[in-house]
């Protein structure tokens, strides 16, 4: 992989373009997390 600054950036401008316009999945609920806001659902 021979890029040049000036490719590499540019490369990089549209993968993080490229990334917010990707939908991010719900990350998964672990079981401490889901007792702590049950706690606080209850409080």
């Amino acid at each position: 992989m021979g890029y040049s600054a000036k490719e590499r950036t540019n490369i990089m401008d549209t993968l993080s373009a490229r990334l917010e316009m990707v939908e991010q999945k719900p990350r998964r609920e672990t079981r401490r997390r889901r007792i702590r806001r049950e706690r606080e659902e209850q409080a």
